[in-house]
């Protein structure tokens, strides 16, 4: 009798760890879906919701600049272009920049997410041509889900060296 019950713990673990393993499988995809919506440079539909405007957290954010400044700010800053985020300049309108991310490394605990990934950031367009250049960095991001949706809160990004072969 005394078995029953461990028998019982033991089958519903058997049952339980695999949808929890799923369920941080499909976070982590997720997660890594929405930062390469962000580094997207396909044009959006007209009226279509910017991923600033999807996934971004509506209360305090964080950034850490790659100079090492950190910045506090907010989704209704950004959008409206008085925060840090990084709209086209007018005055040198045929810019052009491509973002790749890759090599995404993502860690779920619990209602947090932090992803780390490398990018490289290609302008071209510029009216002076010296600005034309590739960029590289390592990044890491944090998430909160809420909801059962994720929204970013924070994003750090260091200069890095380009990967081998570039």
């Amino acid at each position: 009798m005394k078995r029953l019950p461990m028998r019982a713990l033991v089958l519903g673990l058997f049952v339980i760890l695999p949808c929890i393993n799923f369920a941080q499988d499909t976070d982590k995809q997720s997660l890594i879906d929405i930062e390469q919506e962000y580094a997207s440079s396909a044009p959006l539909p007209p009226g279509a919701p910017t991923p600033a405007q999807k996934y971004m957290y509506d209360g305090p954010l964080m950034q850490l600049s790659a100079a090492g400044a950190v910045h506090a700010t907010s989704k209704s800053d950004i959008l409206s272009g008085r925060g840090r985020g990084r709209g086209g300049n007018p005055a040198d309108p045929a810019v052009k920049r491509e973002t790749h991310r890759a090599d995404f490394h993502v860690e779920i605990y619990g209602d947090t997410g932090l992803i780390g990934y490398t990018q490289s950031v290609t302008e071209t367009g510029h009216q002076d041509a010296s600005l034309n250049k590739t960029s590289y960095s390592a990044c890491l991001d944090t998430f909160v889900k809420r909801d059962g949706k994720w929204y970013g809160i924070s994003n750090a990004c260091s200069p890095s060296k380009p990967p081998a072969g570039n």
